[in-house]
């Protein structure tokens, strides 16, 4: 599963149709740095087409991860407000939509609910990522069935209605 859908399968329609509204699109070159290590991020970022890598220049460009279409960026120094310790680079020209982090807050700020839904969202997405950290070190892998309950039909919903917002806004963001 497209690790954005853990994010988007919390939201509601609203909240989708909000980060379209006010989200911008950037194109940017192969080899351009969309986040350097140590610098405040500025946006919460949506790949929506292409692939960034992300490396620590501190300890000797090791590369970590490479982020492709459907991967949120940005949202751990969205979350505890410090900056980065990777730098991410489009590993070929690479689309992303991006939220300015100023109107990002403003909304939760203003919008309780809104608020609720986005932090739940963050905290399914990164406990995901966590899962997978883990399985890395060889414990059961996190895509596992095991545990999960599959005749949980809101849970299926809404897994599928998450994978119908991703396809809408990867095919609105990638129009020419």
């Amino acid at each position: 599963m497209r690790r954005v859908l853990y994010f988007l399968k919390e939201l509601e329609a609203r909240d989708v149709d909000w980060f379209i509204a006010n989200g911008v699109k950037n194109t940017l070159p192969k080899g351009m740095i969309l986040i350097n290590e140590n610098q405040y991020v500025s946006a919460l970022y949506l790949v929506t087409k292409g692939a960034l890598i992300v490396s620590v220049p501190s300890q000797h460009d090791t590369e970590i991860a490479i982020l492709k279409e459907g991967e949120l960026v940005g949202e751990l120094s969205f979350l505890d407000s410090r900056p980065p310790n990777a730098t991410v680079t489009a590993a070929l020209d690479t689309t992303v939509l991006a939220i300015p982090r100023w109107k990002l807050e403003a909304k939760l700020e203003e919008d309780p609910h809104f608020a609720s839904r986005f932090y739940r969202a963050l905290g399914v997405l990164l406990a995901n990522r966590l899962r997978k950290t883990v399985s890395h070190l060889g414990f059961p892998h996190p895509d596992s069935l095991k545990g999960v309950n599959l005749h949980d039909q809101k849970a299926l919903d809404s897994a599928a209605l998450a994978e119908d917002w991703l396809d809408f806004i990867l095919r609105k963001f990638n129009e020419p």
